[in-house]
């Protein structure tokens, strides 16, 4: 069984390798999607996205902003690669904007964020303080995939400006998010043909395991309540990654939502069970 888990594992990565090279090459995907592109997908809806941008030195930070402001604010955080539009379908949801007041970015150095390099989970989340300080008194922040751990990050940094963490099928545990043998082979000459996002993200993904390893360190002593959602058919994030964590962190106030068929593109491919926990943390905190 290990032997087949170990070719699987070498194939998927051969592939992986060769799609990245061909979209490098061809650049198919840096045609991202515009706000523009996007009136219609929200026509119908009453509101419209807002568009903002924090400017630092090295930069700026662009992000979007949806619904009635008055609601609760919802922080939401796309996952490596990726851009804001990742939560489109979400966030037309009656149940979230007639909820939430919802704030999604472009993390670094995504999309129309111009903050280029490579940052830790902690930097990225100092990054967002002007949101929080903005936004968050205090608001849920969600994220999937590399986002559910850069949304755990922003809640041990700002604990008094969130009131609860959702990660979807996120990156967050450190054993489990050590760089694979192709993260390492892309990690040289090769990197230059391929597209600029995937070589951040490849290198988010060589720096990940020891971002985690400081993280869970600061999540000792978190107060918030931790929401996870998880599947069984994960197949690239582990499916043992939040028991991993919860056994961490054993005096959190963790949720855990489990599906053995369940797989990574949650936010897609599940709705209802992000609504639903949107909704119990709601009713939770009296949002």
């Amino acid at each position: 069984m290990r032997y087949v888990k170990k070719i699987t594992g070498w194939v998927f990565g051969i592939l992986f390798i060769l799609v990245l090279l061909a979209m490098g090459l061809t650049h198919l995907m840096e045609q991202q999607t515009t706000l523009s592109e996007l009136t219609d997908h929200f026509d119908t809806i009453g509101f419209q996205p807002e568009e903002h941008k924090t400017v630092f030195d090295e930069g700026t930070l662009y992000y979007v902003t949806y619904g009635d402001s008055t609601k609760t604010p919802l922080l939401l955080i796309h996952g490596s690669p990726g851009d804001w539009t990742a939560w489109k379908e979400l966030m037309v949801q009656p149940e979230v904007y007639t909820n939430y007041f919802i704030i999604t970015i472009d993390r670094i150095p995504y999309h129309q964020t111009t903050i280029k390099g490579s940052y830790s989970l902690a930097e990225q989340s100092n990054y967002l303080k002007p949101v929080m300080d903005r936004y968050c008194s205090p608001c849920v922040v969600a994220g999937h995939s590399y986002g559910g751990a850069l949304a755990l990050q922003v809640g041990a940094a700002y604990p008094d400006q969130v009131a609860a963490v959702l990660s979807i099928a996120g990156t967050i545990a450190a054993p489990f998010q050590k760089p694979k043998w192709y993260n390492r082979v892309l990690n040289s000459p090769l990197q230059y043909l391929i597209a600029p996002f995937f070589q951040a993200s490849n290198n988010e993904m060589l720096r990940l395991s020891d971002d985690l390893n400081a993280l869970e360190i600061q999540l000792a002593n978190i107060r918030i309540p931790l929401f996870f959602i998880q599947g069984g058919a994960d197949v690239l994030v582990a499916p043992e990654s939040v028991v991993y964590l919860q056994s961490k962190i054993p005096d959190a106030d963790t949720v855990l939502y489990y599906d053995a068929v369940r797989d990574h593109f949650v936010i897609w491919s599940d709705i209802p069970i992000v609504l639903k926990a949107l909704e119990e943390i709601r009713l939770k905190l009296s949002l």
